[in-house]
């Protein structure tokens, strides 16, 4: 199995209570929870089927608003952070292992979106729970040419309804691995927005709101893509719900 550089291959969900967050997402998901015992902490992991989501942690180094964050896979962490900064990004910290695991570090692109980077001691054995990550940019064409460089990728274009356009970026020329807009809400810092993947988007965000989650964006359909809705935890934190149209 080989690893996919360029593509988003772990999530983690940052909040200050973890418990309620192992609450929260398997009453709206039916996502399954399991642990690993990393030393000085446990681990906790969302389960779907035999495959893990995502990990849940405390923030790290202070306090932090509640969201979900995204590693992305490249194949020299040290390297990759020299292209962050060459680009006009910055390193938020310094790269660090985690044995068994990877070396990784975060940072944030040029309008200040935030992810990992990640190299993985084994080949990825990625989710599908997270269907898809859509980056809400201040501007989307100012930001390309950052993520080409640091994904190897080529840039698809696609028109939107409102004329506005959609970049999907495509990581070793061919795998579709993200997508890039110009933020439709101004207000919204610039942020990967991640969304899982479910059979009923309407029930999902019903159960996040009962749950004690809140409703950002109503379910709607997009031609050939799917009925999607936007929704934020019981403890702020924003994630989208999509059921692919195919």
């Amino acid at each position: 199995m080989a690893h996919n550089y360029g593509s988003f291959v772990w999530f983690e969900l940052v909040v200050p209570d973890i418990d309620k967050a192992i609450r929260f997402y398997p009453e709206t998901f039916g996502f399954g929870t399991t642990e690993m015992d990393m030393g000085d902490f446990t681990y906790t992991m969302f389960t779907q089927g035999d495959k893990t989501v995502g990990g849940v942690v405390n923030p790290r180094g202070g306090p932090q608003p509640p969201h979900w964050t995204g590693y992305l896979a490249v194949a020299d962490v040290d390297a990759s952070l020299k292209t962050v900064k060459a680009k006009g990004g910055k390193v938020l910290a310094p790269a660090f292992d985690i044995p068994t695991v990877g070396r990784m570090a975060p940072i944030a692109d040029p309008q200040g979106a935030t992810l990992f980077l990640f190299k993985s001691e084994k080949p990825e054995n990625r989710t599908d729970s997270m269907h898809w990550n859509e980056l809400w940019a201040k501007d989307a064409g100012g930001v390309l040419d950052f993520y080409k460089a640091l994904a190897n990728a080529e840039v698809e274009e696609m028109k939107m309804p409102d004329d506005s356009t959609y970049y999907i970026l495509k990581a070793e020329k061919e795998r579709s691995t993200g997508g890039v807009m110009t933020s439709p809400d101004p207000r919204v810092p610039p942020m990967w927005l991640s969304y899982i993947a479910v059979d009923d988007v309407d029930g999902a965000v019903e159960r996040a709101s009962s749950n004690g989650g809140k409703t950002i964006k109503a379910p709607m359909d997009v031609e050939n893509i799917g009925r999607f809705g936007i929704i934020a935890d019981d403890q702020g934190a924003v994630v989208g719900v999509i059921t692919p149209a195919n």
